[in-house]
């Protein structure tokens, strides 16, 4: 099973300047402010023990990441111009520091999405 997303941002969680999901959602208002963010849509896929980022349109992956290293998925609505923010937190083993990918959904609204 697949969901369409708009991903955002990767924000790192350096423990200094940003330290929380919430202060990943704040610099996504800063950078969106700003103009700075390039927003691509993508698949999302749950398959063989890992979730898998794809391209809309060539379908290739572009990331990979194990379940195991999913920390926390959070669901934030109408917080900002995007109304339906999924943060999914990642630490993996060859990483220093948590990532936080940040979507935009579009069709059904992310609590929906974040109970499945």
């Amino acid at each position: 099973q697949h969901y369409y997303f708009i991903h955002l941002f990767t924000c790192d969680l350096d423990g200094q300047e940003v330290k929380t999901v919430n202060d990943c959602l704040a610099k996504l208002k800063r950078l969106d402010a700003k103009g700075r963010l390039w927003p691509q849509e993508m698949i999302l896929e749950v398959q063989g023990g890992y979730l898998i980022l794809c391209d809309i349109e060539t379908k290739s992956e572009l990331e990979s990441m194990h379940l195991s290293c999913i920390q926390q998925t959070k669901a934030m609505l109408d917080s900002c111009a995007y109304n339906s923010v999924l943060a999914v937190t990642v630490q993996e083993r060859n990483k220093r520091i948590p990532q936080v990918f940040m979507f935009q959904c579009e069709d059904t609204g992310v609590s929906h999405r974040s109970t499945q």
